[in-house]
C-alpha cells in the first residue's frame, strides 16, 4: 500500500498531540469538576438547613 499523503513535519506533530491532549484532558477535568459541584449541590439540597457529615 502506497502511502502518498505528505507527512507534517515532526515538531508539528507532537504540537498537534500536545493541543489535543490538553483539550481532552482540560475536557474531562472540567466534567469531572461539574460532576462534583452537582453532587455537592445535590447533597446540599436533600439535607437543606441541617448540617450533614459531608
Amino acid at each position: 500500500m502506497a502511502d502518498t499523503e505528505p507527512r507534517e513535519p515532526p515538531d508539528q506533530v507532537a504540537k498537534d498531540v500536545a493541543v489535543t491532549a490538553f483539550y481532552v484532558v482540560g475536557g474531562l477535568l472540567g466534567f469531572l469538576l461539574l460532576m462534583v459541584i452537582g453532587l455537592v449541590a445535590m447533597l446540599a439540597m436533600m439535607c437543606g438547613s441541617t448540617s450533614c457529615a459531608i
